[in-house]
């Protein structure tokens, strides 16, 4: 599960988080029949496109937990298997189905949590109910961080739990300002925006990455108390 959700939550090209983290032609809830859909003119490209949205169903299933039981059909019997994926915070799902709506809603309290967004969204850490408040912050960095190895992480705060800064596009402040919103505290919400990283400059990472195909990103990692 945790290489799937590292999959599905990558924002550079060519990745499904790209088509709505780019800055040509952000998606809305519909997916591109194209990876590259802004940059290939107007034939057989559509801009709302099944053919790409077969993962909905390892959301539901795998990740939210909502299962139709074996040998049954039309989700008329249920099993909730919520997923233990190890960077996975919480998970719902909401189903209509002919005979009502099914609903499952999970969070995992204590422990390390995380949390993956692109420039201009929140991210949001809890702890849970019974989790305690957060002790430290264990990663963060806003720009273009990405997933190194795990199994030779360095004692430089670079790398935590497998994600990795990139000394070219890191501000500087990421963890000083997460600590200050989120330590001490049961849960926060972080904005993944420049202004809040002290970084208000227009050239903050312009010179050294590919803006279209590398957006810029918030990724975390926090401790809990529990």
């Amino acid at each position: 599960h945790d290489a799937a959700l590292a999959v599905l939550s990558q924002t550079d090209y060519p990745s499904i988080g790209y088509y709505f983290a780019n800055s040509l032609e952000p998606a809305t809830a519909n997916l591109w029949e194209l990876p590259d859909a802004p940059a290939e003119g107007t034939g057989m490209n559509s801009r709302n496109h099944h053919m790409w949205s077969s993962y909905s169903a390892y959301l539901v299933k795998s990740v939210a937990g909502l299962h139709q039981q074996a040998g049954t059909h039309g989700f008329q019997r249920l099993e909730l298997r919520p997923s233990g994926a190890y960077a996975l915070s919480g998970a719902s799902v909401t189903v209509d189905l002919p005979h009502g709506t099914a609903r499952l809603s999970w969070v995992r309290s204590g422990g390390r949590q995380h949390d993956k967004v692109s420039e201009g969204e929140t991210a949001r850490l809890s702890c849970g109910p019974s989790g305690g408040r957060i002790s430290a912050v264990s990663f963060a960095s806003f720009g273009t961080p990405s997933i190194g190895s795990p199994s030779d992480l360095p004692s430089d705060g670079r790398r935590s739990d497998g994600f990795e800064t990139d000394p070219a596009c890191h501000a500087l402040r990421s963890s000083q300002a997460v600590a200050e919103a989120c330590v001490g505290r049961n849960s926060c919400e972080v904005p993944a925006t420049r202004v809040f990283f002290g970084e208000r400059g227009s050239l903050f990472c312009t010179t050294r990455r590919d803006p279209l195909a590398s957006p810029l990103r918030l990724w975390l990692t926090v401790a809990c108390e529990v």
